[in-house]
Parts: structure tokens; C-alpha cells; sequence
């Protein structure tokens, strides 16, 4: 279900089709293969979404997650994050998002992510960033 890939033209595709517009370039992935992990969620070897991760010492973060809209809501974005973050060594596993993105936020609760902290007007559109962070036992 969950692996590990160097293939940013996959991964900048499926970004393509899940976020449109607001996907990365190809430049940013082509800088982000140099200290990024990328990793492709499958299902019967159809590619359904990605994440990307980012080493900070002995923590991740959280970079990008994405799933085509079709395979949304069965679950299988709690079960790949939720591989990933018993498969790694780390210390914490950090994130941010839109604090708008309530299903986000209940995704990474459910998780065990606990909020860390807020950025008052983090993003272009004045939303706010809820900081969030999962400490392994």
C-alpha cells in the first residue's frame, strides 16, 4: 500500500490531478528530491495518492499528503499515515495545516497528533496554521 519512491514525475502527476492548480512545479520537486522522502499509496498497483516527508534531526514532518478524490473517505489515508508512522525512526512527527481543513484535523487527531501551536495568518488568505505534532512512545 505505502512505498517509498524517487520518481517525481509520478508523484508531481498525482499532484497535478489532486491539487490542479495549486500543485508544485517540477522545479520544487526537482529541490525537494534532495532532502525530501516521497512515497506512493497504492492499491492493487493503481497509484491513488502520495506523501511527502521531510528529516529535521530526529524528527519528520509532514511536507505534502494527497489522494485522488475518488478514494477519499474509505480510510485509506489514516492507514498509509498511519504505516508510515509506525515504519520510521523518529523522536516526533510534525505537521501544519489550514486551520479550515477540519477534516484534515480530525485525520491527524484520530492519529494521535495533538496541537502544538497556531500561525496567526500563516497563509496567503489569511487562514491560520494549527501546528501539530505526534510524539512516538
Amino acid at each position: 500500500m505505502l512505498t517509498k519512491t524517487n520518481n517525481i514525475q509520478l508523484i508531481k502527476s498525482l499532484d497535478d490531478e489532486i491539487f490542479g492548480s495549486s500543485s508544485y512545479k517540477l522545479e520544487t520537486y526537482q529541490i525537494m528530491l534532495k532532502s525530501n522522502d516521497f512515497f506512493l499509496i497504492s492499491i492493487d498497483d493503481i497509484n491513488i495518492g502520495f506523501i511527502i516527508i521531510q528529516r529535521i534531526a530526529s524528527d519528520y514532518e509532514l511536507i505534502k499528503v494527497g489522494m485522488l478524490p475518488s478514494y477519499r473517505q474509505k480510510g485509506l489515508t489514516y492507514g498509509a499515515l498511519l504505516e508510515l508512522l509506525g515504519t520510521l525512526e523518529y523522536e516526533n512527527f510534525l505537521l501544519e495545516l489550514k486551520s479550515t481543513n477540519t477534516q484534515a484535523l480530525n485525520l491527524y487527531q484520530k492519529l494521535g497528533f495533538e496541537i502544538n501551536g497556531h500561525r496567526k495568518n500563516y497563509y496567503s488568505n489569511g487562514v491560520d496554521a494549527i501546528l501539530m505534532i505526534y510524539k512516538r512512545d
